[in-house]
Order: C-alpha cells, then sequence, then structure tokens
C-alpha cells in the first residue's frame, strides 16, 4: 500500500536530496527517494522550483516566507543574505555558503557575450561590458554557468544560475521551443545547485549523487526522461602539476536539451558551441547531436598528445643506437617521461571504447531516450578512432620498452668498456712499477754512507755507465713484459678462431 503524503512528508522530501554524502545524513537516512508527480512543469522543467532556488539566493528567508505566504511584488531592493548562516533550514532549502551574495554584484550578474575572444567588450578602466550590463573590475571572475541555445546567435555566461536572465526575464523565457534544442554547462556546481536541479528537470537520485560524489567510473544510463553519459576528459596544461589527470565530465540529455557539468575549466564546451554554430546550416543541433560533438571533441583532444608521443618516440628510438659521449641520466629520463605520458593517456583511453560500444548497442535497440538519427553511426566512428589511439599508443608503448632495453644494455656495454680501459691503465703502471722497484734498490744503496766504485776517480765514466745499466735493465723488462703479454692474447684468441674455422667446416 503506497505512503499517503503530507504536506511535512512532502516538505521533508523537497527538502531532501536522496544522499548523505551532501547533508552528512544517518545511514538509515541514505535512501533513494520517489521523484515527487511533475507539477508546474513546462517542457519536462519546473520553473517553480527554479524561481524558488533563485530568489532564496537574492532574498534570503523574507524572500523564502513571502513566496509561500503571498504572491505580492518582492521589493526592489536586495537583501544581503550574508548573516543567514544561523537561520533555519527549512527557510532556506537551498542555501550554501558557496553561493551567497552581497548587494555589492547583485546589480552586475548578467552576461551575454557572442565571442569571449573579442576586445570590444573590454572597457578602458578594466570593467567588461557584455550583453548590457557592465561588471565592475572588482566582479570580474570565471564564469560557471553557460546557456547556449540551437537557435540563438548568443551564448550566455555568467558566474552564477540566477545571472543567466535579466531581471526583466523569467527562465521560462530562457526554456522556450522556438528557441531549439537548449544546452546548459555548468562548472563546479555546488550542492545547492545540485539539488535545485535534481527537482527542476526530474533528475533521478543515483544520477545527482554520481555527479556531487564526481564518479571515476565511465558509463551510460538510461532513465524514463533522459540518459546519463560519464565520459571524461583530462587536464591539457603542460604546465600544470595535474597535466594528463583526469577530468570528470557528466552529460544529462533530455529530449529537448542537455545538462553537462564538469569540475575543472575545460575548452570541449566553446569548441563544441562554434562546432554547432558552423554546422547548423547542414545538421539538426538537436540535444544528442550536442551530446555525441561533446564526446567527440573530447576523444579529438587525445590526437594531438599521442602525436607528440609517436615523435618522442622515434627521436628516442633512432638516440640509443647512436654510440656517443653523452650524460646517460638525461636519456634515462627522457624516456621514463615518455613511457608515464604513454601509459596516462592509456588508462584514460582504458574504458571509453566499451562505453561507446554500449551506447551505440543501446541506440540500436531503439529505446525510447536514446539519440536517434544517424547518431549512432556517429559514434561508432568515434569508437573506431578510440581503438584507433588505443592500439597506437600499445604500439609507442613497445618501442619505449624496446628503447629502454636497449639503451640499458649500451650503459652495459659502456660500462664494461671503461672497466677494460681502467684495468689496461692499471696494468701498465703495475708493470712499469715491477720494473722500477728494483732499480731503486741499487740507487739506494748508493746513498749509503759505504765506498761506491768510481767515487775516487774525477771522471764521469762510472756515472754513465751504471745508469746505462740501470736503462738496458728497464728496456729489457719491457720487451720481456709485452712478448709475455701478446703471447697470453695469442693464446686467448686461439679458441675463438678454431671455434670459428669448426662451424665454416660444418656449414
Amino acid at each position: 500500500r503506497p505512503r499517503r503524503l503530507t504536506s511535512s512528508s512532502i516538505k521533508s522530501d523537497v527538502e531532501e536530496t536522496g544522499s548523505r554524502v551532501s547533508l552528512g545524513e544517518e545511514t538509515e537516512e541514505d535512501v533513494c527517494f520517489p521523484i515527487l508527480p511533475e507539477s508546474h512543469t513546462s517542457r519536462g522543467i519546473d520553473f517553480q522550483e527554479i524561481d524558488l532556488f533563485i530568489e532564496t539566493i537574492r532574498y534570503g528567508s523574507e524572500g523564502c516566507d513571502s513566496i509561500h505566504e503571498s504572491d505580492s511584488i518582492l521589493p526592489e531592493k536586495t537583501t544581503n543574505i550574508s548573516g543567514l548562516v544561523g537561520t533555519s533550514e527549512k527557510k532556506i532549502p537551498y542555501a550554501s555558503e558557496s553561493v551567497l551574495f552581497n548587494d555589492s554584484n547583485l546589480n552586475f550578474r548578467n552576461s551575454v557575450q557572442k565571442n569571449r575572444d573579442s576586445n570590444k567588450f573590454l572597457r578602458e578602466d578594466g570593467s567588461i561590458y557584455n550583453g548590457g550590463a557592465q561588471w565592475p573590475k572588482s566582479c570580474i571572475g570565471v564564469d560557471r554557468f553557460s546557456f547556449f541555445s540551437s537557435e540563438s546567435e548568443e551564448t550566455i555566461h555568467a558566474l552564477d544560475f540566477p545571472s543567466l536572465i535579466r531581471q526583466d526575464q523569467t527562465f521560462s523565457d530562457l526554456f522556450k521551443e522556438e528557441n531549439g534544442a537548449w544546452w546548459l554547462d555548468c562548472l563546479n556546481p555546488t550542492d545547492a545547485e545540485m539539488r535545485m536541479f535534481t527537482k527542476a528537470f526530474g533528475i533521478h537520485p543515483l544520477t545527482a549523487e554520481d555527479i556531487r560524489t564526481q564518479e571515476n567510473r565511465e558509463k551510460v544510463e538510461l532513465f524514463k526522461s533522459y540518459y546519463f553519459v560519464c565520459f571524461h576528459t583530462f587536464n591539457q596544461d603542460s604546465n600544470s602539476d595535474d597535466f594528463l589527470k583526469p577530468v570528470e565530465n557528466y552529460m544529462v540529455v533530455f529530449k529537448n536539451g542537455i545538462l553537462s557539468f564538469h569540475f575543472a575549466q575545460v575548452s570541449h564546451p566553446a569548441n563544441v558551441r562554434r562546432r554547432a554554430r558552423q554546422l547548423r546550416d547542414y545538421v539538426e543541433v538537436s540535444a544528442d547531436w550536442i551530446c555525441y560533438a561533446l564526446i567527440d571533441d573530447i576523444t579529438d583532444s587525445f590526437a594531438p598528445f599521442i602525436h607528440l608521443i609517436e615523435r618522442e618516440a622515434d627521436i628516442i628510438e633512432e638516440a640509443v643506437l647512436i654510440d656517443r659521449e653523452t650524460d646517460f641520466s638525461v636519456m634515462l629520463r627522457r624516456i621514463g617521461e615518455a613511457r608515464r605520458k604513454t601509459m596516462s593517456l592509456m588508462r584514460l583511453l582504458a574504458g571509453k571504447a566499451d562505453v561507446i560500444k554500449m551506447f551505440a548497442k543501446r541506440c540500436n535497440e531503439h529505446w525510447d531516450m536514446t539519440p536517434k538519427g544517424n547518431i549512432g553511426l556517429y559514434l561508432g566512428d568515434i569508437q573506431d578512432h578510440i581503438v584507433t589511439m588505443y592500439q597506437n599508443l600499445l604500439a609507442y608503448e613497445k618501442i619505449l620498452s624496446r628503447s629502454h632495453g636497449n639503451y640499458l644494455a649500451q650503459l652495459q656495454v659502456e660500462s664494461f668498456n671503461a672497466n677494460n680501459r681502467v684495468t689496461d691503465v692499471l696494468g701498465k703502471v703495475t708493470v712499469l712499477g715491477t720494473c722500477l722497484l728494483p732499480l731503486n734498490l741499487v740507487t739506494g744503496l748508493w746513498g749509503m754512507n759505504v765506498h761506491v766504485p768510481g767515487q775516487d776517480v774525477n771522471s764521469l765514466g762510472w756515472f754513465f755507465g751504471i745508469a746505462g745499466c740501470i736503462i738496458g735493465l728497464i728496456c729489457t723488462f719491457i720487451l720481456m713484459t709485452r712478448i709475455w703479454l701478446q703471447g697470453k692474447t695469442g693464446q686467448s684468441n686461439s679458441p675463438a678462431v678454431s671455434t670459428a674455422k669448426g662451424s665454416n667446416g660444418s656449414l
């Protein structure tokens, strides 16, 4: 028997999110609440819930209470809600410290721009002029929200969700059917914003929880009114410490629009919007097409880095075979860095082919909420592209692995040759010392306080005669040593020569 909904239970359900992560609930309260029946919806969107969220953010508890008590016109004077931290959560269902604003920036929220790279919106005083609203220099920051519609030439950018509309505009005007397919992109959504999206757009609590907890497993899930795609990208800034680290990207695709969420600044939304404007005369820019274009742009972003790894692998493969004096640590570090980048890209691409394959399979099964038209063919092309890139990375990894082994073998050969050279020098020094040591004994005797031959003779004959004998002995020792070493070398080479002759004879 279904539970009868009372006013208190409905109010409690509105305040809950179905997740323990954001509100710190107990284990017994971490349950999936049923989605409330749709009311005051248009095109599947509950604009009353959106208006409640906006009024909560802008006007605080007084504005929120006035919504429930009467339909009177709200005052034009905005209220600072920075002091509402201690108020009741029932009065402020969407209050969050990360989305509270003061009076100084509420008048400068709307930002509409056609081209973000154009300098015509930049004023001399450092402020920005966009769509009729002037942003003071102190309010310039990162635009967290972007709204795009297929029939509009403009993209709306805003620092927060309420700034997407002008004061004389409502969100129902923004999501009009004549505007075509809509796309709302959100950067790093807060818990309050996620609760609003969940209730206003009818998102399942499991989907909302995956987004809030930044689920790192890529997947595709089908629901009654939408399908949910987790397809992650990566940090492309080579100067960042998080280079090649995964960046979570989520897409909630409805029949008439799409919600996308990511937790780091990426270039894919801007690329897709530019591509949509260029192709709108040739293709139907629907919500399914936008989802495909996002997946395709994320996939294409791997290509430049794979090309760089290909060039690096070819250079390393040629360099390890060149015998020259160099700093071995530099080459080893270079090989290790190339292998690290290759493995990072392989990890990023590992699960994407399976996700696209499953997505294309469900498209062919004619599910109600799967993409229509030729999107399935496009997904097959993306899958082939991903498989090709992954196979190329496998080949580059094998090249780098072989080059790494060859370079280590070359280091061993260089070390062996260096040891041989040191041994040869030490052998020569030893022979020289062996020759001079006996002669040092003879010359040392001349320094003793004894009678020396030729001591009483005034000529130098004895001196040169003894010196000549010493030099003759040295030459004799050196000659005998060389003959001995040559004989030893000949004996060591004779087995190899005999082995070679035997092998030639067998052939």
